[in-house]
């Protein structure tokens, strides 16, 4: 048969390794089983230090479901302590794709921006602070560009 170590393993730590683990996670929340594949999409689809996908979803990707997906990941993390999301829940808050440009981010049309990112700058210390720094760095960039 085929020998696992032959095939390359997703480097540890990256978006595919995130997303291989995600597979085999059962979703944070039993009752929304949905948001599970809707979250792994944008993983498998990440976008990488590609900030012009900003807020474009991955084909077939359904952003709130990825979103609440994101929410319950974090609340299994900070409650049950359940160290298994914590990659996944990395790579997707580290997604431009999840994230709508600034102008449309402050406005009334995504206050679950801004609740989420609070959350996940309080749930995950040094990965929310780092998230923030490269926020802060587009949007002066934007501002420069």
């Amino acid at each position: 048969g085929l020998h696992p170590q032959r095939l390359m393993p997703a480097r540890e730590g990256s978006a595919q390794d995130a997303a291989q683990r995600m597979k085999s996670l059962k979703p944070p929340n039993p009752k929304r089983p949905n948001d599970h594949k809707h979250a792994l999409l944008y993983l498998q689809n990440h976008a990488g230090g590609n900030a012009d996908l900003a807020g474009q979803a991955p084909e077939g990707a359904d952003r709130k479901k990825a979103l609440q997906w994101l929410k319950d990941a974090l609340l299994k993390i900070s409650e049950a302590h359940d160290k298994s999301y914590q990659l996944p829940v990395k790579w997707l808050i580290g997604n431009w794709r999840l994230w709508p440009d600034e102008d449309e981010a402050d406005g009334k049309k995504d206050p679950g921006f801004v609740e989420l990112k609070s959350l996940a700058i309080r749930k995950l210390d040094g990965i929310g602070k780092k998230y923030e720094d490269l926020y802060k760095e587009r949007k002066l960039g934007m501002e420069l560009g």
